[in-house]
């Protein structure tokens, strides 16, 4: 037992969120909202903030898009995440808050935000692209994930969570 206003262990509390992650990627929840697109022509190509080239889409909501683009100074390849809609609508100011809040977080774990624009059709985050595929690509060329792989994922997931939440932010 612990004396009154000493902290808990971070030892449980790490080993329930490896416990709860391993359990998502090997039962992944249904009627994910973000459905993945082959590549889309250019011509139905969305709105891209000033100084970026559409190269494909990733994913859509009904509120918004994710699309892999170039940078057009410097051919950096990049994620934009545009949400459709008004600067008052609630979602837009969700999405104004993810932006601070990821602008204040440099960690090896968590994608770096490079820029941030507001645009007549919304607001976009440009975040840097990641490499290595998704996870559930990995999930679906492997249907049996080897533990070391699980608990590595795990792991790097707990780092990332750990930083957020030193910053005071929740996931």
């Amino acid at each position: 037992s612990r004396e009154p206003g000493q902290a808990a262990s971070p030892v449980p509390a790490r080993q329930a969120i490896v416990r709860e992650a391993v359990a998502l990627m090997m039962d992944p929840p249904e009627g994910n909202v973000t459905q993945p697109l082959e590549a889309v022509p250019h011509s139905d190509a969305p709105e891209l903030p000033l100084g970026y080239v559409f190269e494909r889409e990733l994913g859509f909501s009904r509120s918004g898009r994710v699309v892999r683009a170039r940078r057009e100074s410097d051919g950096l390849v990049v994620v934009i995440k545009t949400l459709m809609g008004s600067q008052h609508d609630p979602a837009f100011v969700r999405l104004v808050t993810e932006a601070r809040q990821l602008a204040r977080i440099t960690h090896p774990r968590i994608v770096r935000l490079l820029d941030f624009q507001t645009q007549p059709y919304g607001a976009s985050l440009i975040i840097e692209l990641v490499g290595g595929g998704t996870l559930r690509e990995e999930m679906n060329s492997s249907p049996l994930m080897s533990v070391t792989r699980v608990v590595s994922v795990g792991l790097d997931l707990v780092e990332g969570l750990e930083e957020i939440h030193r910053m005071g932010l929740i996931h």
